[in-house]
């Protein structure tokens, strides 16, 4: 719990991704303060007065509901956060009148008399402000607070100014809620390129089936390994722009057989009943000649056998460095920022380094080699910041006087 990110910004006016903190080190600043002097003043002057209203607009805030690319808004979230906040401000809530073991913190909000509680959630739902906010009021109903919450507050973007509470409730036992769609979710088939997404949903309850190999955790909706991560992924034959192709008859048992096999690879052990299901659902979609039901089942008994026998190795796997958290919508954008902050990182190591230890005259095409980037990456990095162009230009008189 207390590794989860989460988004802070400047001011809750601000709609700019300032940096991410994590969950533990919030709850180190309510406890502890920072700038304790201004929220009690605020406290002081009371909510409502013209003071108040400016020591709270310049005060930092953080983004518990979800994580953004770099604005709060919509359309630029990339995962729930794995919590949902509840700012209380009624006067006629008492604290005391709820279930406290079902939030992992409590703690007085910015004005001293109100209450910011949090809960630990799953699957929030953030495909449009509608299902969110039936979410947010059913949790909030079975938490016993949903005649005290401001419906105007129930954003997705709500951010939450940062507090100080020295008495601040933690409990890392806490429950977790969930969304109220239907727990028994369709699974969606990937595509290599996100194009096609196989459009045979396949029903699947009881175990959530992957269909290509991810990390056990992902503490940033990107993650970079240097020297690669073995990559397994259930094939299908696609054409050059990204969409699968029709199979043909000669090739049905062919890319069965593969799925198949790279699906129990990655998944390990799953039922006759539930592979068929699978199964059938590709070969009714793309087969142009369909495998009857003895054909697919033929495929399946032999590919447990060998998974019994633990045989099964990996069909034409591949080292990945770039992961992106497979619960992220914005999948191309969230990898180019993660792409774009690895060279940068380079491009600054090299000024800040390397510079000053050359003895030739500086030249993009000589950064590229230290940096290892493409020179076209180089090219386009000082088009975006000028100052490398200056400090360049200013080395290379200084080497040459």
């Amino acid at each position: 719990m207390k590794t989860i990110k989460i988004n802070k910004i400047q001011n809750v006016k601000s709609s700019v991704i300032d940096s991410s903190i994590t969950f533990e080190e919030y709850i180190n600043q309510i406890k502890n303060g920072f700038d304790v002097n201004k929220i009690l003043m605020a406290r002081a002057v009371g909510k409502g007065t013209a003071e108040y209203t400016t020591l709270k607009e310049k005060r930092e805030a953080v983004l518990f509901n979800f994580n953004f690319i770099d604005r709060r808004r919509n359309k630029n979230i990339t995962k729930h956060t794995g919590l949902l906040f509840f700012d209380i401000d009624d006067k006629t809530f008492d604290i005391n009148s709820i279930d406290k073991s079902n939030f992992c913190v409590i703690h007085n909000s910015f004005g001293g008399n109100g209450y910011t509680l949090i809960v630990k959630t799953k699957d929030i739902s953030y495909h449009n402000h509608t299902s969110f906010k039936k979410d947010y009021i059913s949790i909030a109903t079975q938490l016993g607070i949903e005649s005290y919450i401001d419906e105007s507050a129930i954003k997705m973007t709500q951010p939450t100014v940062i507090s100080y509470d020295p008495y601040i409730f933690i409990n890392e036992e806490s429950k977790t809620f969930y969304s109220t769609e239907d727990t028994q979710k369709s699974i969606t088939l990937p595509s290599k390129r996100r194009k096609d997404n196989i459009g045979s949903v396949i029903p699947f309850s009881n175990k959530k089936v992957k269909y290509e190999t991810t990390l056990d955790t992902y503490d940033e909706a990107c993650i970079y390994i240097k020297e690669g991560k073995e990559y397994v992924e259930c094939k299908l034959p696609f054409k050059k722009d990204g969409t699968i192709k029709k199979i043909k008859e000669g090739e049905r048992r062919k890319w069965i057989s593969i799925f198949c096999h790279n699906l129990l690879y990655i998944n390990g052990y799953i039922n006759r009943k539930q592979l068929y299901t699978i199964l059938n659902g590709i070969n009714q979609k793309y087969c142009i000649k369909k495998l009857n039901e003895g054909q697919i089942y033929n495929i399946i008994d032999y590919k447990l056998e060998v998974l019994n026998k633990g045989e099964i190795e990996a069909f034409k796997p591949r080292l990945k460095k770039f992961w992106v958290d497979p619960s992220i919508k914005q999948k191309r954008e969230v990898y180019d920022a993660k792409r774009k902050s690895l060279s940068d990182d380079k491009i600054e190591d090299f000024f800040g380094n390397d510079i000053l230890n050359i003895n030739k005259k500086i030249t993009q095409k000589i950064i590229a080699e230290y940096t290892g980037l493409g020179i076209a990456t180089i090219k386009r990095r000082f088009k975006e910041n000028t100052e490398y162009k200056k400090i360049v230009k200013e080395i290379n008189i200084n080497k040459k006087s």
